[in-house]
């Protein structure tokens, strides 16, 4: 099990695995979800991590139909500038790989 799903069921949250077949061609990991599984893109979020100004990293959390703004994800969290974060990065402090990164579970 993930992370994620380790944490959801410590917890005692009620959860539901939805699995479906990643096409590598796929543009948009998040897109793609909620077209195979059949649910409104606003019904699907993405977990985007960000590197601030002072080499902080943030994680943001939105609907895969929406753009994370980094003048606000910056302007939220006190910091002038927000960039997304390095691949490297993300996978080092999360523990996920790219495309899977759940908000749940981090390191």
């Amino acid at each position: 099990m993930t992370p994620g799903i380790n944490a959801a069921k410590k917890s005692k949250m009620t959860y539901r695995i939805h699995e479906y077949s990643h096409d590598e061609s796929s543009e948009s990991y998040g897109l793609e979800a909620a077209e195979k599984m059949g649910v409104p893109e606003d019904r699907v979020f993405k977990t985007l991590v960000v590197s601030l100004d002072n080499n902080d990293l943030v994680v943001g959390v939105i609907p895969v139909s929406s753009m994370l703004s980094m003048k606000l994800i910056a302007k939220s969290v006190g910091a002038k500038k927000a960039v997304m974060a390095k691949k490297s990065d993300v996978e080092r402090s999360t523990g996920y790989v790219l495309g899977g990164v759940s908000p749940l579970g981090q390191k």
